[in-house]
Order: C-alpha cells, then sequence, then structure tokens
C-alpha cells in the first residue's frame, strides 16, 4: 500500500472543525482527481463521519459527494489497489451508504469482490488480506486462527504504515487490534482526537 499520511488533513483533524476537514479533503481531490491519496482520504471522512454519528450540519451535502467519488472511483480509479481497498472496506461494512439502484446485498457483495480484488494483487501486504478475510473471507474459527498466526506481521505493518496521529491511521489501528479481541474502549484515542470538535461544533 502506498504511505498514506497527508500532514496538511493530519493537522486538520486534529485542530480544525468537522465541516473544515471535510471541505479541505473534498476540494483537495477534485483538484487532483487521480491523486489515490487525495481518494482515498476524502473518501473514507465522507463515510465515516456520517456513520459514526458525528454531528455535521451539511449531511446531505457530505452524502451527496460521497456518492459522486463512489461513481468516480468506479469509473476512473477501479485498476487502484489502494481504490478498491477503500471503497470496498466502506461498501462491505454500509452498503445503506452507497444504494441506488443495487440492493443492500448486491453493494455488500460488491465490497467484499473489490476487498478480495485488492489481496489478489498485492499478495504480501498482509494488512488487505485482513481487511478481506474480516469482511467474510474467512469463516469465525479460520479467521481467529489466521490473525493469531499473522498477529506479529500485522502489529509491525500497522507500526510502518500508520504511525501517524490522524483520525484515519487511529481508526485502523484500533480496527485491527480491536479484532485481535483485545480489550479496548471506543472513547481513546478516537475520542480524544475529535472530543474538542465536538465541543466546538456545539457551542459556536
Amino acid at each position: 500500500m502506498i504511505n498514506l499520511e497527508w500532514e496538511e488533513l493530519d493537522r486538520l483533524e486534529v485542530d480544525e472543525k468537522l465541516e473544515q476537514i471535510l471541505k479541505f479533503s473534498y476540494d483537495a481531490w477534485i483538484s487532483d482527481p487521480k491523486n489515490i491519496r487525495f481518494f482515498v482520504r476524502a473518501f473514507f471522512l465522507k463515510w465515516y463521519l456520517q456513520i459514526d454519528n458525528f454531528d455535521i450540519e451539511s449531511y446531505e451535502e457530505q452524502d451527496e459527494k460521497l456518492r459522486y467519488m463512489y461513481s468516480y472511483g468506479e469509473q476512473e480509479l477501479l485498476d487502484i489497489p489502494e481504490v478498491k481497498w477503500i471503497m470496498g472496506y466502506c461498501l462491505s461494512l454500509n452498503p445503506e451508504c452507497f444504494m441506488g439502484e443495487e440492493g443492500y446485498d448486491d453493494v455488500h457483495l460488491k465490497g467484499e469482490k473489490y476487498l478480495h480484488e485488492a489481496s489478489l494483487a498485492n499478495p504480501e501486504d498482509v494488512f488487505l488480506k485482513d481487511s478481506y478475510y474480516t469482511a467474510g473471507g474467512k469463516n469465525g474459527k479460520e479467521l481467529v486462527k489466521w490473525k493469531s498466526e499473522n498477529r506479529e506481521q500485522l502489529t509491525n505493518y500497522l507500526q510502518a504504515n500508520f504511525n501517524y496521529d490522524s483520525l484515519f491511521s487511529d481508526y485502523f489501528k484500533e480496527m485491527v487490534t480491536m479484532d485481535f479481541g483485545e480489550k479496548m474502549r471506543k472513547k481513546g484515542i478516537l475520542e480524544k482526537l475529535f472530543s474538542k470538535l465536538k465541543k466546538r461544533d456545539r457551542y459556536e
């Protein structure tokens, strides 16, 4: 996977309001739509800040932009493993965010398919493989066994590729760690990152 660290956005995710984060990331992507880092990070934000109950004034606008990015990604960027991964991840978890003519089950299966294809294109990438297996590529017993066998590889991967402070990196570090069954509370790092933002939005 390419380096997805984005220093300007990372700082905004810690210091600025949610609406500003959404605007900055989307505007940057619109200015350079073939930039994979911009697409992945902006797509993730559009999806995550809607589905995780953050207080977003422009919810309908963000939903429309997410669907536009989904359409663009399928038409123009689907041969890029990182794009297939982030789209597959979001589609498989929340098909309802992307339903149109396609039904819930069809979108969910498409998400799993994208994750599978991304992992096949990068057979040595343990993180992409983990994303696919967790989304349904292995049954429960097989998944627990595989994660146990690859715990060290996944830990090293997270340290090498997500070793920076941002909503994006903290989310995926937490998701992979939680999959190991460790006792982690949801309010951990992510809540620290955005507690100040929520307070600001509430009172301003």
